[in-house]
């Protein structure tokens, strides 16, 4: 059985075309037109952790679904809680763009398309080396709950849920550049 990074290593390809789809959704939140889309990314990153073991829940905000995932099969070891989103700024201006905003290029080795790297990159990097672990049957070394929201490239009034404890979280929410974060400081995770 291969180590999960033997794992990640071998599947990279794979990996890379997954995060491509998911990048080929214009998941726009700033943009009426695009709330469709925002569903169809939050099913689609839905779709993703429950296929690679997570347990999942899509929770409805005022604006943009919520999806949150666990895999708590460490009792008395810490919890690590990730966070992403799956939203992305508008393209404009699209003159400027080399290749299509939400069609992937892989250019000098590195992947060019909106939300590449903020924030869907990232946010599937954590689910990749979730899925690396179960999928070689190692033991994650903790547990693991993830906050994928669909509110971060807005004002996100309507991107939070309305009870800090619905994650079985301890959390607290704070006002900061007219966006909602968790703060960290206060969290107590169970």
């Amino acid at each position: 059985m291969p180590t999960p990074s033997e794992f990640a290593n071998a599947h990279r390809a794979q990996f890379a075309q997954e995060l491509c789809d998911l990048i080929r959704i214009p998941s726009v939140s700033t943009l009426p037109a695009h709330r469709d889309d925002m569903t169809r990314a939050a099913d689609w990153v839905a779709h993703h952790l429950t296929s690679i073991g997570m347990t999942v829940d899509v929770i409805p905000t005022e604006r943009h679904p919520l999806v949150y995932a666990e895999r708590l099969d460490r009792p008395g070891r810490p919890t690590v809680l990730g966070y992403g989103h799956y939203d992305v700024q508008p393209v404009d201006p699209l003159e400027l763009w080399e290749t299509p905003p939400f069609e992937p290029a892989v250019r000098n080795g590195a992947l060019y398309a909106r939300g590449a790297s903020d924030d869907k990159g990232q946010m599937f990097t954590l689910a990749a080396a979730v899925r690396a672990y179960l999928e070689t049957k190692t033991p994650l070394p903790v547990n693991v709950k993830l906050i994928i929201e669909g509110g971060k490239n807005r004002a996100a009034r309507g991107s939070r849920p309305k009870e800090a404890g619905l994650f079985g979280l301890t959390a607290l929410y704070r006002r900061c550049r007219r966006r909602w974060w968790l703060r960290l400081s206060n969290l107590k995770l169970r």
